[in-house]
């Protein structure tokens, strides 16, 4: 779930080629204005440059650094679904 201060914080999606950390396609943001109270389903197409490769996937947060109570971006129950032709 995203608990941030709605401003100064921001955070991604990358899909890094594992060996030389190539970033592959664009990385994808995730909106941190939106304050939730428990964990959301988000959906993220894996990028075409990603297909056929062996991936990471990069969860990047940064805080702009301001002294406040927010916890900023929890992850839980990754998926990766394949699409039916």
């Amino acid at each position: 779930f995203r608990d941030a201060d709605g401003f100064g914080d921001t955070a991604t999606i990358r899909f890094l080629r594992v060996g030389d950390d190539a970033l592959l396609g664009v990385e994808t943001p995730i909106d941190m204005a939106i304050f939730d109270t428990d964990y959301v389903s988000l959906t993220v197409p894996v990028p075409a440059e990603a297909i056929g490769e062996n991936a990471r996937i990069e969860f990047n947060f940064v805080s702009d650094g301001t002294l406040d109570a927010f916890s900023g971006l929890s992850i839980d129950n990754v998926t990766i679904e394949v699409a039916a032709p």
